[in-house]
């Protein structure tokens, strides 16, 4: 079975989780997982392990991501967005550039931001949007989140694009909406793209029909093998002797490098290493290959 990523541009109505079960049938492979889920109504870029890369999930957690979304002001709506309810329209009020440019500094930073309620964050055991659902409504602590980058521009009337790098764990709708709020209105998300995560772009990225067109013939060139992921992580290559002291369990004697590093062994990544103040290093996670070097 072939190991490595598959950048997908996920479609509109479709949960991460239905994306991982139609990557399962294409590759024939129970294997799967994804890191960074995007909500339903979301599009854009999720990246999805497939095989032994599943093991390296946890270490694609670049903090930032980038979004592209459109925000409609004079509107508000129980979730924040155009796919719940409506529950007061503002009407159009005219916003000028000047207001627009003087909010954004507020923006930008580090800012506390309140999850909404229709969210999968947990109050006393129940998620959010089962409470909201309900009609019930809890007080959420502030978060504190990072905006690298907001930028702005119209569209049309009350309809605004924003491209926005933040943080992970950023609620776009609720900034839109604290957007308005600030510009003395309500606003909702009317639609919203990753452009950008761990360090995979849309550009890069294909839809579930190529990849299975691609899998149909053969082609498996959508996935990223495993020695290519991490580019921007230093490498070191073992030696038989150093290959097998790490299978067993024992520190081989690598030359110094900083942080986590890929360790490959005839050409394959065979485990992420982190080397340690004490000057140890410690096999982050180690990923089974027979020894005659097949593709693990």
């Amino acid at each position: 079975m072939d190991s490595g990523l598959i950048i997908i541009n996920k479609a509109a109505g479709m949960t991460s989780h239905d994306v991982v079960n139609a990557i399962r049938k294409i590759m024939k492979t129970k294997k799967v997982g994804h890191s960074g889920t995007l909500d339903p109504m979301a599009t854009g870029v999720l990246n999805v392990f497939v095989g032994q890369a599943t093991k390296t999930i946890r270490f694609h957690q670049e903090p930032f991501k980038r979004y592209r979304g459109r925000m409609r002001l004079g509107y508000e709506s129980d979730t924040l967005d155009a796919w719940g309810k409506v529950v007061a329209v503002k009407g159009h009020r005219e916003v000028s550039w000047d207001a627009i440019q003087g909010v954004i500094p507020q923006f930008t930073g580090e800012i506390s931001q309140i999850p909404p309620m229709f969210s999968a964050l947990r109050h006393q055991g129940k998620r959010l949007y089962e409470l909201a659902r309900q009609g019930v409504e809890v007080d959420r602590p502030p978060r504190k989140i990072q905006i690298r980058e907001l930028t702005i521009k119209p569209v049309e009337k009350d309809l605004f694009e924003l491209e926005i790098q933040c943080s992970k764990g950023t609620y776009i709708r609720t900034l839109m909406d604290d957007i308005a709020i600030a510009l003395n209105t309500r606003g909702i998300m009317t639609s919203l793209t990753r452009l950008e995560s761990d360090g995979y772009t849309l550009e890069e990225a294909a839809s579930l029909e190529a990849v299975a067109k691609k899998m149909a013939k053969g082609d498996t060139s959508f996935l990223i093998p495993m020695a290519a992921l991490f580019p921007e992580r230093p490498v070191v290559a073992l030696t038989p002797e150093d290959f097998l002291d790490l299978k067993h369990g024992k520190t081989p004697s690598l030359e110094p490098f900083d942080g986590l590093t890929r360790l490959l062994y005839r050409g394959r990544l065979v485990a992420i290493g982190d080397r340690r103040a004490s000057g140890n290093v410690i096999c982050q996670r180690f990923l089974r290959e027979a020894e005659n070097g097949s593709p693990i």
